[in-house]
């Protein structure tokens, strides 16, 4: 009896004059028999084989009828191709609180008192009153490969509604809603709704930190070594200097931030501000800027947009997850410029290259305990019974085999969850883009690759591609922010 033996994804075997081979992504496989073996085979044996070796889905009768009926020996045949899944359209949120749309919208505003109270009068809610609400999406439909295996379609920008403090669902949970009165605070993930600390003046350092429960809203300037902490946003009318602001929500500066190398900001939500000097921020969503930084060091878990004309980037390290955006980088004088996109795409490659190497392990072993197990099975089966020494070498093989298979069998399924998930990361974009110029002396790293500007660049986009980085010119319509506009864009459907 002829043993079964199933293949993987990107496998082949040989056997009596003909190979199959399944594609890397299974969604379909191939035949080729040797023409000097063709009277071995007919259509029926062929299926038989097929089914045989795990090619269970997706079979084409004609393209297997063509072999025999048209001679096609000596030649790859596509003989079965897998359902691929159907995108279906992603559920998103309509943010009706846009810290960067308010921000604009106060740019020419040169009165700190103003520019505080505007921008609080903006984030204020009263209670019952709506802060985002869900746009519904349409499921997508399940695939299956050649292999019988379903392919689960799972959408990588579902965004969900979460309350926080002073916030509620909707009766239809479609909504979320002011539970009080108060500002909205937002943290990127979770909405809230505060309390305002008003300060008047300036922020001078007096020995304690600056406390808000809610969010801080400060009509001065924030002076050197002061540290200010807010559960809610900070909002400062003028400049920050060489001071520290950590907050779970977002900064919002009027001013700008001249952080003579000791300044630094820790936001949760996003920060916006004029400019950056010599400073040092961390946002956990998006950072905005009116104007340029130099000489400072920024990091978004999600993208960086500096916008206005001078949103030029000189010097300094600057990270985001998915996109950076300027209206120049470097200058003609090359000095060291370092932009980053994309570490967690290449923390997760690597992981899922550790997983692999234990995928191939584990099948090594497999197929070496299968071996040894059905030549032992063959001797018993001859001989009638095996010594006591083979006995107990048949029992190891056989449990280190079903051991191997479930091990290998768990990676595979955490290899599939990853790459999953580095494709979601793929399609949200990993992209520099610059409407001006990049100088060289620009260093630009993406995943685990690394592009050095040498000469002058204009309006262009580095892009990641599979395994490099390419330049790509940036036509009029392209002109945007891309990630953003689909994060939050006032008209979706």
């Amino acid at each position: 009896m002829t043993e079964q033996s199933t293949l993987e994804a990107g496998g082949s075997l040989k056997e009596g004059g003909i190979t199959l081979s399944v594609s890397k992504d299974a969604l379909s496989a191939t035949v080729c028999i040797r023409h000097k073996f063709a009277d071995r085979w007919n259509v029926e044996r062929l299926l038989q084989f097929l089914d045989r070796h795990g090619i269970t889905h997706g079979i084409l009768p004609t393209a297997v009828h063509a072999i025999f009926r048209d001679n096609r020996f000596d030649e790859s045949v596509v003989i079965a191709e897998g359902t691929p899944i159907i995108e279906g359209k992603p559920r998103k949120i309509k943010h009706l609180y846009v810290y960067q749309d308010i921000y604009k919208s106060l740019l020419k505003c040169r009165d700190p008192s103003r520019f505080v109270h505007e921008f609080v009068r903006a984030l204020t809610i009263t209670r019952d009153n709506p802060i985002a609400r869900e746009i519904p999406g349409t499921d997508g439909e399940d695939g299956r490969d050649v292999l019988g295996k379903p392919i689960p379609w799972k959408s990588p920008y579902q965004e969900e509604l979460f309350p926080g403090a002073g916030t509620m669902l909707s009766q239809d949970e479609r909504e979320l809603l002011a539970e009080r009165d108060g500002v909205v605070s937002y943290d990127g993930d979770v909405y809230r709704v505060v309390g305002v600390k008003l300060h008047n003046g300036d922020v001078v350092p007096n020995g304690n930190d600056f406390v808000a429960e809610g969010t801080a809203a400060i009509l001065g300037t924030v002076r050197s070594d002061t540290v200010i902490r807010a559960k809610g946003d900070v909002i400062v009318g003028e400049s920050v200097e060489a001071a520290s602001i950590f907050c779970d929500g977002c900064v919002v500066i009027g001013g700008t931030m001249e952080g003579g190398k000791r300044g630094r900001i820790e936001a949760r939500g996003c920060v916006l501000a004029r400019s950056v000097h010599y400073s040092e921020i961390q946002a956990g969503q998006t950072i905005f800027l009116a104007g340029a930084a130099v000489q400072s060091d920024l990091a978004a878990g999600q993208s960086i947009h500096l916008f206005g004309g001078n949103g030029r980037i000189l010097g300094g390290t600057t990270r985001a997850e998915h996109e950076i955006w300027a209206d120049e980088i470097g200058s003609k004088n090359e000095v060291g410029t370092i932009l980053i996109v994309g570490e967690e795409l290449n923390r997760l490659n690597e992981y899922l290259a550790e997983l692999k190497a234990d995928l191939n392990d584990k099948d090594g072993q497999l197929r070496k305990a299968r071996s040894l197990s059905l030549t032992l099975k063959e001797l018993k089966a001859n001989q009638g019974s095996l010594p006591p020494d083979k006995e107990m070498m048949l029992m190891t093989a056989v449990r280190t085999e079903w051991g191997m298979r479930g091990q290998a069998e768990l990676i595979r399924r955490q290899v599939v969850e990853l790459e999953s998930n580095i494709r979601g990361l793929i399609r949200t974009g990993h992209a520099v883009r610059c409407v001006g110029t990049v100088w060289p002396g620009t260093e630009i790293q993406m995943g685990r690759f690394i592009y050095r500007v040498d000469e002058p660049v204009s309006t262009s986009e580095f892009v990641l591609q599979d395994d490099h980085i390419e330049i790509q010119p940036l036509d009029e319509e392209r002109q945007g922010p891309r990630l953003l506009e689909r994060i939050h864009h006032d008209d979706l459907e």
